[in-house]
């Protein structure tokens, strides 16, 4: 059942605010107007709570993919790129005949 607090409309609004941080300004008589613009999910919820629910979300789907057999790629942080096996294996793409990994 949605609540409320589930209602797009019903989320916080922030000032509108142009590339260099400054608020829209009315284009008469000088006086700034301020548009109120939907937050985002990430403003709602915070940069590092939005993290950890895609962190998860990653790691579950790399589960399903691997309940399923199917492999899943991965960089090792040296610009080389891998498939990760469900058994565990890592196959380097550049050793198994596709294209190297760019740096």
């Amino acid at each position: 059942m949605a609540t409320e607090a589930d209602d797009p409309r019903s989320e916080p609004l922030r000032d509108a605010v142009d590339e260099d941080g400054a608020a829209d300004a009315d284009s008469g008589g000088g006086q700034a107007e301020k548009r109120h613009v939907p937050m985002s999910l990430i403003d709602r919820i915070g940069r590092e709570r939005a993290q950890e629910l895609m962190a998860e979300a990653v790691r579950k789907a790399i589960e399903e993919h691997h309940a399923l057999g199917l492999p899943t790629t991965h960089g090792d942080g040296k610009g080389r790129y891998y498939r990760l096996y469900p058994d565990g294996r890592q196959v380097y793409l550049d050793e198994q005949g596709d294209e190297p990994s760019e740096k």
